[in-house]
């Protein structure tokens, strides 16, 4: 039995909703400010149809779009308020493989784009636009 992936349903949530409710979040919790910048670019870069994303606590939780059936290939993005957490000043992204298999990168939070849009390539060959 193979357990990998993301075993939870994801309910898509619009990006513009995400961007309100990081943007107020993060006024009283400045960690979150990375994830707001990820969720600025999706929007940016008019990826929002190819990519959908939930919460998870304040972590992101994102796949493409639409979303299937559970279990799911997704990458999640964690900042020092989540669950589990980087060090302050860190953000964490992970990929949950339905193979199985995870990956995992922490880098400061002034790297959170590039690499947000590494795995975005990478897992998803998706390129902002």
């Amino acid at each position: 039995m193979n357990l990998g992936g993301w075993q939870y349903p994801i309910v898509k949530r619009e990006w513009t909703d995400l961007l309100d409710e990081y943007r107020s979040a993060a006024e009283n919790l400045p960690a979150l400010a990375p994830l707001v910048s990820i969720i600025e670019s999706v929007i940016q870069n008019q990826m929002q149809d190819q990519l959908a994303a939930t919460t998870s606590m304040w972590d992101l939780v994102i796949t493409t779009a639409p979303p299937g059936e559970p279990p799911l290939d997704v990458i999640v993005v964690r900042s020092s308020v989540s669950m589990n957490p980087p060090r302050s000043g860190e953000v964490r992204i992970e990929q949950f493989a339905t193979s199985g298999l995870k990956e995992e990168l922490t880098r400061s939070t002034a790297e959170v784009l590039p690499l947000f849009w590494r795995f975005i390539l990478e897992k998803y060959g998706l390129k902002p636009t």
